[in-house]
């Protein structure tokens, strides 16, 4: 199994005074670093929780 930094994601922050939390947008996901894992034979973890610049997490 292997888990890691695959998906970045962008916080929504607050938009028309909602208030969107730890609530965000998909930036960037890694899909070379996914494939390479599974052509070692590693079943990818993808959480529900990204990592955002700077690296807090946003879920």
């Amino acid at each position: 199994m292997a888990s890691g930094n695959f998906v970045t994601a962008k916080p929504l922050g607050v938009r028309d005074g909602v208030d969107f939390q730890h609530t965000g947008d998909v930036r960037r996901i890694d899909a070379d670093a996914i494939r390479q894992q599974l052509d070692q034979g590693n079943v990818v973890l993808l959480s529900p929780v990204a990592i955002r610049r700077p690296a807090r997490c946003s879920t």
